[in-house]
């Protein structure tokens, strides 16, 4: 079995942002470009998670953990709790629950 929450996914992730930013989240786009610290293609403790990264996640545990059964608890989307609308929030949640199934659906 394999517990999912939490996974925050950001699909507007830019690894060339400024990771330091000054919000509660960074490394997107209009951060403007990295001055201090650059997100980089693994991400950064002031970011939310690269599809990437997330992809590779579910490609390990595909490959080596392979669950019978995944369980998702939610919180799925970014932290960008100020410019969040009911569309990018529809976005990060089908999206994420679209790579599980795509990654894990069938994992045995």
């Amino acid at each position: 079995m394999v517990h999912l929450s939490d996974v925050h996914l950001d699909l507007l992730y830019d690894p060339e942002a400024e990771a330091e930013c000054g919000m509660p989240m960074c490394c997107r786009s209009s951060d403007g470009v990295a001055e201090r610290i650059i997100g980089g293609k693994f991400g950064s403790y002031r970011c939310d998670l690269p599809l990437e990264v997330f992809e590779d996640m579910l490609t390990h545990i595909r490959d080596n953990v392979k669950p019978d059964i995944v369980v998702i608890t939610g919180d799925l989307a970014p932290h960008n709790l100020w410019s969040q609308t009911d569309q990018s929030v529809k976005q990060a949640t089908s999206t994420t629950l679209l790579k599980v199934a795509e990654f894990l659906g069938n994992s045995s």
